[in-house]
């Protein structure tokens, strides 16, 4: 169902392209930076953000998961999120449930944004920059 983009490969408009960018929670706090992005293979569209946390203050792993629902912006430098750096802190880790749709869930389950599989589910309009 989803396919990770790692650094290295391309993305069809490179403006598009949000790997590298510093992501800001919804108060202007380092939260971390865009390293892979997560694209539903069967649709073509970037379903997760994966961050790196590198030394961010509050966050126990070095990664987390996020989904586009939670892009309020984005710069040509930044990805700007509709979330606390505190809340991104403490959601699910990959680890906490090893089955993909299990983890998943809980993902959008924690954010409160309807799953991408879920009926009349309305795309956001990521990675466009606004």
């Amino acid at each position: 169902m989803t396919a990770l983009v790692r650094v290295g490969d391309t993305i069809a408009d490179p403006r598009d392209d949000v790997r590298g960018r510093r992501v800001k929670d919804c108060d202007g706090v380092d939260v971390g930076t865009v390293v892979d992005l997560l694209v539903d293979t069967h649709e073509g569209k970037v379903r997760f953000l994966r961050v790196d946390h590198g030394r961010a203050a509050g966050f126990d792993a070095a990664t987390s998961l996020l989904p586009v629902e939670a892009v309020s912006r984005v710069t040509p430098t930044e990805v700007h999120l509709d979330q606390t750096a505190s809340r991104v802190a403490g959601a699910p880790r990959p680890a906490d449930l090893p089955d993909r749709t299990a983890f998943y869930r809980s993902l959008y389950g924690y954010y409160d944004y309807p799953p991408f599989w879920s009926p009349g589910h309305i795309y956001p309009p990521f990675p466009h920059q606004r």
